[in-house]
């Protein structure tokens, strides 16, 4: 004995009325026409379907106590244990990362809390969707546009695997709407955007030097580490002088510092090996091998003579009693932020009184910054910047920096390598 919805055309005096049709099948084959709705949308209507829903769940599924009252149909807390087990999966094999794992189960919570004992029959009931979306104003209304985004996420992916269970008949993260914030960036706006990343060198170089004076211990090495090397932090955190070739000058990057979980969700940081293949399993990376330049080496070298942490094994950047540090956020917030504050108003106005237009340069513009230091030097060798940088593609570092490359290149900064330069002088013989 099954329900079931089809498209039905009911003859009467003007002809042929398109219906939706709910009928019944018993078990010897006959059909029973129970209701029918006007067939003016290409999908059965939610009255229907939340019919079809309540007639087969109440032969499918067995009363199951709830609250301290029967209920026949999964709720949306039902879902979210699942979804839950499935998070920790993708974190245990990489993935995820910690802090997105811990964000998304914070997400779940506060789901849970809105929407937790909701049933099909509440999310489609008539005036259903705007009360979804009023539920989820009044939660995250006030937070940014990445965060509501991310919540709508969560929610959607939640809702459709209730979806492909049966449980509901369509997803009601339909119902939000989160409208960006952002309109759509005209020519002037694309070219400041892309000057950002085109850095007044003599500034950066100031800037490096400054903080090597400044900073105690290794934080000042550090700096000028991502400066000339285009690294990111949990990469230099990971180095180990091991790794470090002061006598051919250059660096290997093989591990890196990546937070974990343990069985409580607790997070700690743990030196991990950089994956040497593509994210999709493909094709294997190269390890990258970064050149030190001559400012960087007699760094590295004067700070692993006066370090006493200088073994294979030891990292190059460790805190001050030998252990390795857990992310930057220190470093940021303690040494980086007042310094470069102080630094540019004393630089502008000293360097550059009449035109001030030195920028603020964060940790993670000097990866930025080496990246323009490449394109100047490689030109469009889009294959030796990806090596470089660590991308997967080049693909990924021509949309990232081909604006920055034809900024550079109507500038005249780009250099020539010689082979041009001798074909430019005596002219090309064919």
């Amino acid at each position: 004995m099954t329900y079931h919805l089809a498209k039905w055309n009911r003859q009467n005096r003007t002809g042929n009325v398109p219906k939706w049709t709910l009928y019944h099948r018993d078990n010897s084959g006959k059909q029973k026409v129970l209701r029918s709705w006007p067939r003016d949308t290409e999908h059965p209507p939610t009255e229907a379907l939340l019919e079809l829903e309540r007639l087969n769940n109440s032969t499918a599924l067995a009363p199951t106590i709830r609250g301290g009252r029967h209920a026949t149909l999964p709720s949306f807390a039902d879902f979210v244990p699942a979804y839950r087990a499935d998070y920790k999966r993708d974190l245990k094999r990489g993935a995820v990362s910690a802090r997105y794992y811990k964000r998304e189960m914070r997400l779940c919570d506060w789901l849970t809390e809105i929407y937790g004992d909701w049933t099909s029959e509440h999310f489609f009931a008539e005036g259903a969707q705007t009360l979804v979306a009023e539920k989820f104003d009044s939660k995250w209304g006030a937070y940014g546009l990445s965060v509501r985004r991310a919540a709508k996420g969560t929610f959607n992916r939640i809702c459709r695997k209730a979806v492909a269970e049966g449980a509901f008949v369509a997803n009601p993260a339909a119902a939000i709407t989160i409208k960006a914030q952002k309109h759509k960036r005209t020519q002037a706006e694309v070219e400041a955007e892309v000057k950002k990343y085109i850095y007044d060198r003599s500034y950066v170089r100031a800037l490096v030097d400054a903080a090597v004076e400044r900073f105690d211990w290794c934080y000042g090495i550090l700096i000028a580490f991502y400066a000339y090397t285009g690294v990111q932090a949990a990469e230099a955190l990971g180095l180990s002088w091991r790794n470090v070739n002061l006598d051919q000058k250059y660096v290997h990057i093989i591990f890196t510092r990546r937070p974990c979980l343990d069985d409580n969700d607790d997070i700690y940081w743990e030196t991990q090996e950089v994956k040497n293949v593509k994210s999709d399993g493909t094709l294997p990376k190269r390890v990258r091998k970064i050149p030190i330049v001559p400012e960087l080496h007699d760094l590295l070298l004067s700070w692993k003579l006066a370090s006493p942490f200088s073994q294979g094994d030891d990292y190059v950047f460790p805190l001050k009693d030998g252990e390795p540090q857990n992310g930057t956020d220190h470093v940021r917030g303690e040494h980086w932020k007042d310094f470069e504050e102080n630094f540019r108003a004393e630089y502008n106005e000293r360097v550059n009184p009449a035109n001030r237009t030195s920028n603020a340069i964060c940790l993670d513009d000097f990866r930025h910054y080496y990246a323009t230091l490449l394109l100047i030097q490689f030109g469009d060798e889009w294959h030796t910047l990806a090596d470089l940088m660590g991308h997967e593609s080049t693909d990924f570092t021509r949309k990232q920096y081909a604006r920055t490359y034809e900024e550079l290149q109507a500038s005249g900064e780009l250099q020539q390598p010689p082979v041009m330069q001798q074909i430019a002088s005596s002219g090309l013989q064919l």
